[in-house]
């Protein structure tokens, strides 16, 4: 074979592989354009079918939904997702602010923070919730359902709405047990409470006490 045939077959077979290479370059382009397109579509779907559950307030679907965006770490790629929890959590909260129904609330949020414990919105709804409870059962002297609800909330997470509710508790029985002489029994309670991280105001009215034990 001479050298003349040899060259054009080196040739012939670099242009195969440029060919080649051009021809795997356009797939590749074309099947991230596919795949792009298709995400898309996908999160159009999961985004309408999350606005339809907070529309009809069906908090079931919309925690499942949700646990499959935090599942699939879609929130991170497409803010929308972000948005439309947001918007749910809105929703969510009208029950409290504007319903005056913390129960209604706190059964929704729970709900939704079961199915779907990735988001920190309906873990926090759950929260206030469960400290609006607190408060009306303190105002009406439930000192044992309110201490419940505070308990509740520290079992969460360390919150200081959890700890001040808790405190509030706390100082009503050393002031009641000072009260009626029970100094033994204000000295218990004032224990029970006084290494929880609570407001300058409450550690001040505790440190007032103490020093009456």
């Amino acid at each position: 074979m001479t050298m003349n045939k040899k060259s054009l077959i080196i040739i012939f077979i670099l242009a195969i592989l440029i060919a080649l290479s051009l021809i795997g370059w356009g797939m590749r382009d074309r099947i991230i354009s596919i795949f792009i397109k298709t995400q898309e579509q996908k999160d159009e779907g999961l985004l309408k079918d999350i606005r339809l559950a907070t529309q009809k307030e069906d908090w079931d679907e919309f925690g499942k939904l949700m646990a499959q965006v935090y599942e699939q770490r879609l929130i991170e790629t497409n803010k929308e997702y972000n948005k439309v929890e947001s918007e749910a959590y809105v929703k969510a909260t009208t029950y409290l602010d504007q319903e005056k129904d913390p129960q209604k609330a706190l059964d929704v949020a729970t709900k939704v923070y079961e199915l779907s414990p990735y988001g920190w919105r309906f873990n926090y709804l759950k929260v206030r919730a469960l400290e609006t409870l607190g408060k009306q059962a303190f105002a009406e002297e439930n000192a044992q359902l309110a201490e419940s609800y505070a308990m509740q909330i520290l079992t969460i997470q360390y919150r200081l709405e959890g700890a001040n509710l808790l405190a509030d508790i706390y100082i009503k029985k050393i002031e009641e047990a000072l009260k009626a002489g029970g100094k033994d029994q204000a000295l218990q309670a004032y224990l029970a409470i006084k290494d929880y991280e609570v407001s300058q105001d409450r550690k001040d009215k505790l440190n007032q006490l103490a020093r009456q034990l």
